[in-house]
């Protein structure tokens, strides 16, 4: 029987856009070891900015990532400069630059000190050798001090610092967090639309996951001999089906998506599981005109049945992400 492909797409999801060009980065660890969690190193917090021009967003070697600009008006935080291909940039974090011709700093807010710095300790004293003028002698009133008519009295409890949360990073990645959210949105859209719910297999999982680790090294439906890599692995599995389509994805960690101005934000306490899966639904059904709305038109498809969803990631902080629709 002649199998009927349904059309296979991608989507390179880089700081809140989708666009043509695969982005492969060669800083990815091998396939055999990444599905590994890796920490991603954030420097301490130096300083604050504001952003005097609009601002595009930078990689480690000088390349721009995606397609986002950043707003005149913005604040930003720095954590350091560095210099890339003779050009200065300051890190705004998760490996991410700005030119430094495009920030302000902004000055620290001075903190009030407990005594006045402009008077000596003399003059905040009170003077010890002074004396009356005249001979007579004058006692002394003693100061009155009230004191607890209940001994007993309960001495306050010290005031514990308040904790702040942990900032989360791509080494506190779930896959399995990362498939619960993307199916519950996947099918509270196709419930928007009055399509039937489709099911997550958790044998397709499996597969799915073996080749989602083959993405950091190549950003592709096909390998290096044009074969349809996910079809070669759900026939390996013995899995049959009467349709097979893919959507993948690359997706930033630490970042959320505006909805309503379609650019990403950072996440707070850096970013959940969640996130990223919220991010890439929302690229693949509500920002995909550059890719023809291909994503979309796989994953509303109202014959879809069950799907499988794999997962990647990278040192340099980055989800690579494959789901594979049957029916």
């Amino acid at each position: 029987m002649k199998i009927n492909y349904r059309k296979i797409m991608m989507t390179t999801v880089a700081l809140g856009c989708a666009w043509g060009g695969l982005a492969l980065s060669n800083d990815v660890a091998s396939a055999e070891t990444i599905t590994a969690q890796t920490t991603l190193h954030v420097p301490a917090l130096t300083k604050t900015a504001l952003l005097k021009q609009k601002a595009r967003i930078y990689n480690k070697k000088g390349h721009r990532v995606g397609k986002i600009i950043l707003k005149k008006g913005k604040k930003i935080t720095i954590y350091g400069t560095k210099k890339i291909r003779g050009k200065k940039y300051y890190a705004i974090g998760h490996g991410r630059y700005v030119l430094t011709s495009k920030v302000k700093l902004l000055k620290a807010e001075p903190t009030e000190s407990p005594v006045n710095s402009g008077s000596s300790a003399a003059e905040n004293s009170p003077a010890t050798n002074s004396k009356p003028n005249n001979s007579t002698n004058i006692a002394t009133p003693k100061p009155v001090v009230d004191k607890p008519t209940n001994a007993n009295t309960a001495k306050p409890e010290p005031t514990k610092p308040v904790e702040k949360p942990k900032q989360s990073t791509i080494k506190d990645f779930s896959i399995n967090e990362f498939r619960q959210e993307f199916l519950k949105d996947l099918n509270e859209e196709r419930a928007k639309r009055n399509l039937t719910l489709v099911t997550e297999d958790t044998h397709y999982d499996e597969v799915v996951e073996k080749r989602a680790a083959l993405l950091p090294s190549n950003f592709d439906h096909v390998d290096a001999a044009g074969n349809f890599i996910l079809e070669d692995y759900f026939n390996k599995a013995g899995i049959s089906y009467h349709s097979i389509a893919e959507c993948i994805a690359m997706d930033p960690w630490g970042w959320i998506t505006n909805h309503a101005n379609k650019e990403l934000e950072p996440a707070p306490n850096g970013g959940t599981s969640a996130d990223v899966a919220d991010n890439a639904i929302f690229e693949y059904i509500y920002d995909d005109a550059a890719s023809n709305w291909g994503h979309r038109d796989i994953l509303l498809n109202p014959s879809d049945k069950a799907i499988g969803v794999g997962a990647a990631t990278t040192t340099d902080g980055y989800v690579y992400s494959s789901v594979g629709v049957t029916y």
